[in-house]
């Protein structure tokens, strides 16, 4: 009885540990970048993760899109539709601010390099 208690334990904790594996990410570095509306910037690189933490725009209202896909979600809205910060996107992302004028935004990023 004891050794079936003890494989049984045994056997759980091997389950458990498995399905906690994953990935962990680790700081690579800060990122602060000027750029213009329209501008494209990334594609973010193999094996990393991009967290915008902060961004300021001389534009209205600013908004991003990712991969060039849909007309963008806003940052920062006159209409208080907006992102919450922090934001994460995905190796080979790449990341355009957009706006009806023209305008430049300071935006920084953390990078993190994906440890599998």
């Amino acid at each position: 009885m004891k050794q079936t208690l003890t494989l049984i334990a045994l056997i759980f904790f091997c389950l458990s540990s498995s399905a906690q594996s994953g990935t962990d990410l680790e700081f690579s570095r800060t990122i602060n970048e000027k750029v213009t509306i329209n501008q494209v910037l990334g594609p973010v690189p193999l094996g990393k993760i991009w967290k915008l933490v902060g961004f300021s725009c001389n534009t209205s209202n600013p908004k991003f899109k990712v991969n060039g896909e849909g007309n963008g979600t806003y940052l920062r809205s006159n209409t208080g539709y907006e992102a919450s910060l922090p934001l994460f996107f995905n190796e080979s992302d790449e990341i355009q601010f957009v706006d009806l004028s023209t305008g430049e935004c300071y935006v920084s990023f953390v990078e993190y390099t994906v440890i599998p």
